[in-house]
């Protein structure tokens, strides 16, 4: 996703917004692919993800959701929370 800094500049971004299940709140927060790098930007949005719907680092989701992050920028799909959501579900996620 690409979101358009008051410069005008635009910057790839992460984006996770979810229901939290931790907090019991709407959680809406973003990682910068240019500050953090495609890997650890992704890295952070899967662990903000998995820490508010409470999905265990040692489960098959959380493995897989890290490790895709090379195949989504190679793609150059934008994931945003429907996407996230949506995938996590078919993968038995919460």
């Amino acid at each position: 996703m690409l979101k358009t800094e008051k410069s005008g500049t635009e910057t790839p971004i992460f984006q996770v917004g979810i229901a939290s299940d931790v907090e019991e709140k709407i959680i809406c927060t973003s990682y910068s692919i240019n500050a953090h790098g495609k890997d650890l930007a992704w890295k952070k949005a899967v662990d903000t993800f998995a820490k508010h719907k409470a999905i265990g680092k040692g489960t098959k989701l959380y493995t897989v959701a890290c490790g895709n992050a090379k195949a989504i920028h190679q793609a150059s799909i934008s994931w945003n929370c429907k996407a996230i959501c949506k995938w996590s579900g078919t993968l038995g996620g919460g």
